[in-house]
């Protein structure tokens, strides 16, 4: 039986294997930024006292997003600050592939309470923050294919 393909067939598959192969050196040049960047951001969440809100913030939305200062500060501008706002968190955390609601309900269920207060209210967007971090260094390969 012989089967007869397209005589371009085999172009297009080179085609899509370089641009594969092109994708994925360019991720392995890029990932390593935002691995440190993410763990930057992990490095300030388990501080005890946040010193910077908004800094912290900021990392946060461009390590988790992938993307630069100018974008980041847009994002917060439109939903919160994840540092100190948990539903902008919670969007955050759906955002890169993540149940963002699941991560609030773990965080204000896990059993002690103290964090369903209003005065509390940055200790749930830091509880909240620190498991989308966590999560997006564990699984890479989830947060990144949900932002490509």
């Amino acid at each position: 039986m012989e089967i007869n393909l397209p005589a371009n067939i085999v172009d297009i598959i080179a085609k899509r294997f370089i641009d594969m192969n092109i994708k994925q050196s360019m991720k392995s040049i890029v990932m390593p930024h935002w691995d440190k960047m993410l763990r930057q951001c992990r490095a300030q969440l388990e501080q005890l006292a946040i010193t910077d809100p908004i800094q912290a913030g900021l990392i946060a939305v461009s390590s988790l997003l992938k993307i630069e200062a100018p974008e980041a500060v847009a994002w917060i501008d439109q939903h919160g600050n994840p540092v100190g706002d948990p539903v902008s968190g919670v969007i955050l955390a759906t955002l890169i592939g993540l149940n963002g609601p699941l991560i609030l309900s773990s965080c204000l269920c896990d059993g002690r309470n103290d964090r369903v207060s209003l005065s509390k209210r940055l200790d749930l967007s830091v509880a909240i923050l620190t498991m989308v971090v966590d999560a997006a260094i564990a699984f890479p390969d989830i947060t990144s294919r949900t932002l490509n």
